[in-house]
């Protein structure tokens, strides 16, 4: 029984990043969610007991594999620009095998409209810019980046042209590999704040 209720949970946030996918977190309603996944609204009710509790369980899944990517970098003893540069490869490939979820990437500021999700959101985007932060601070003491860069500010720079390719790439209809022009990208940034001999 244990595993049919894990099964029904995750499908139903599945189903609930699938309607905000399709028709955006303003037209996402616990009925779509149910038609969805093809159960009642009662029976999405028995696990959620709100559209915001259903809300918490997306950021949940939206955020579960960070720690996982965090702590692989640390074990992989890379350089620390190669660290970034596994980082935002292995969301990437994440989101390139499952694009819905970059849907949850561009509604970060509606999350935030809601005080229940603030917490939440605020927390997943803080964690990523301190762990992307750290990775800027080791790489600026093994002179791969200029000592002069502010390593908090390239790291909100480096988060947010990853979520600007991503929309780009939602708005082509996933016309281009998205891993490819995100190492492209941050592959430019990189260089552009290197420290130059």
């Amino acid at each position: 029984m244990g595993k049919t209720l894990i099964h029904t949970k995750e499908g139903l946030v599945l189903s609930a990043i699938e309607v905000i996918n399709d028709v955006g977190i303003s037209n996402l309603s616990i009925r779509k969610v149910a038609s969805q996944q093809g159960v009642t609204e009662a029976a999405i009710f028995r696990h959620y007991k709100s559209k915001n509790e259903l809300l918490l369980a997306v950021l949940d899944f939206f955020s579960k594999y960070d720690s996982d990517v965090f702590a692989t970098v640390a074990l992989k003893k890379l350089t620390p620009t190669e660290s970034i540069h596994y980082c935002l490869n292995t969301y990437a490939t994440y989101y390139e095998n499952y694009s819905a979820i970059t849907a949850i990437t561009q509604i970060h500021e509606v999350f935030r409209n809601e005080m229940e999700l603030r917490e939440k959101i605020d927390t997943i985007i803080m964690d990523r810019t301190h762990f992307m932060s750290g990775l800027i601070d080791e790489a600026i003491q093994k002179n791969e980046i200029a000592p002069h860069v502010d390593s908090e500010q390239l790291a909100i720079i480096i988060w947010g042209y990853f979520r600007e390719v991503c929309m780009k790439w939602r708005i082509s209809e996933y016309a281009f590999p998205l891993r490819e022009r995100v190492q492209e990208s941050l592959h430019m940034i990189l260089r552009a704040f290197s420290k130059r001999e």
